[in-house]
């Protein structure tokens, strides 16, 4: 097996081709030494490119004077194929280090960029990261993160089930974080901290507030940006129509949403809730006239169908980000999320949506129940949605990003990219 693949994608400034289908020959690595070009060059390492990601590495490597590489170190993801997910095309600079003698590989490509700013996205997620790390922190390298906060959760991230590993993991975390950071980040430049939780976490651990810099995901509108019905057009009586999109596994809270429907029924309101996503249709869902499993959206189409909706509902227990929020401000759909969510900060600063207490159906219900009876509310939150949607564009996020790691004094303090002007 070759050591370092190319991915699919096409360079955004010439067209050239930058990558080749899995079994291709490899892509000759580059040292950024010999180029005569003088721009700042950021190098991402992260286990896999997702499309969370690839957007704003687009976009950052369309900004002025910089210039993207990102290198794969998982060598395959089969989790988010079984969720519907699809590899992006990249029109950036991109390989995968993969092979037996990954880590010899690996440090030569440190070497090779050593002159690079380097950011690590989810940093601690596996043996090959904190090995990149490592390197990086013992070279002296001026280096970043990309961070989501460690869940408090024992549910696991892609299963359903409870088990032993993932409980005694959840309660070690902390302290392998609170190591990590002693070892590993005295010398980090900064933080990139996906959500509040993780800028919380990572002042816990130390980090200066002046070097934890508040991010998120950031995914391109899809489809074609109109809205759908507006709750106060729709005729008395009718029902308050909910969507969820996500896995179904019980760390979405999926088992909120039945009792939640139930709460509003009992009290006089008409409410329907769709739920979509791969997953095992009974799992932890009791079946209620007004809960309806339809079947997972295929990638890509989520915007399309939310908008058809009144509201998004999001009942995560614990979501270190949850894109679907993105999905359905930039679809003009009001959020309601629970306070475990990452993009809760989304839903607030662009006041698109409501918050309600994790784990808690009653008060879940108690928002819905509102919602359904005073329509004009959710009208309200979609005007704010589809007014706002413009500041969760990826170049957003790469404008804000390209002037930390540039050093550009553009910035008025430390902002949200969707706070940014």
């Amino acid at each position: 097996m070759p050591s370092l693949r190319s991915l699919p994608g096409r360079c955004g400034r010439c067209g050239r081709q930058t990558g080749f289908s899995s079994g291709d020959r490899p892509m000759q690595a580059v040292d950024p030494s010999t180029s005569a070009d003088a721009m700042e060059r950021i190098v991402f390492w992260q286990p896999t490119i997702t499309t969370h990601q690839a957007n704003t590495l687009e976009e950052l490597d369309r900004q002025p004077g910089l210039a993207v590489a990102a290198y794969e170190v998982q060598a395959k993801e089969t989790r988010r194929a079984d969720q519907v997910w699809t590899r992006p095309s990249l029109t950036f600079e991109a390989g995968r280090l993969d092979g037996l003698a990954f880590y010899i590989r690996a440090a030569r490509q440190v070497l090779r960029e050593r002159k690079s700013a380097h950011v690590f996205w989810s940093p601690f997620a596996s043996l090959r990261m904190l090995y990149l790390l490592a390197l990086a922190n013992a070279l002296g390298l001026r280096f970043y993160l990309v961070s989501e906060p460690y869940s408090p959760s024992d549910l696991g991230y892609f299963s359903g089930r409870v088990r032993l590993r993932d409980s005694l993991k959840s309660r070690l975390r902390p302290q392998f974080y609170r190591a990590y950071a002693a070892l590993l980040c005295r010398r980090m430049s900064g933080v990139f901290a996906i959500s509040d939780l993780a800028s919380e976490q990572y002042r816990a651990l130390g980090v200066p507030s002046e070097r934890i810099f508040p991010f998120g995901y950031f995914v391109r509108e899809e489809g074609s940006g109109e809205p759908g019905p507006q709750p106060d057009q729709v005729p008395d009586g009718s029902a308050l129509r909910c969507i969820f999109v996500g896995n179904l596994i019980p760390r979405k809270g999926l088992d909120l949403l039945p009792q939640a429907a139930r709460y509003v029924q009992a009290r006089g309101a008409s409410i329907r809730i769709d739920v979509y996503g791969p997953g095992t249709p009974g799992l932890d869902l009791p079946g209620c006239e007004q809960v309806r499993l339809c079947g997972p959206v295929p990638f890509g189409e989520a915007s399309e169908v939310i908008r058809t909706y009144d509201l998004l509902v999001v009942p995560s227990r614990h979501d270190g980000w949850a894109v679907v929020v993105n999905e359905g401000i930039q679809a003009g759909t009001p959020v309601v999320c629970s306070s475990a969510v990452g993009a809760k900060t989304l839903v607030t600063d662009l006041d698109c949506g409501w918050v309600f207490r994790s784990d808690d159906a009653e008060d879940l219900g108690r928002v819905l129940l509102d919602l359904a009876l005073h329509p004009e509310k959710v009208a309200e939150a979609a005007r704010n949605a589809r007014q706002n949607r413009h500041r969760l564009h990826p170049r957003k996020a790469a404008k804000v990003l390209g002037s930390i790691i540039a050093g550009r004094p553009c910035l008025d303090g430390v902002t949200a990219p969707w706070n940014a002007v």
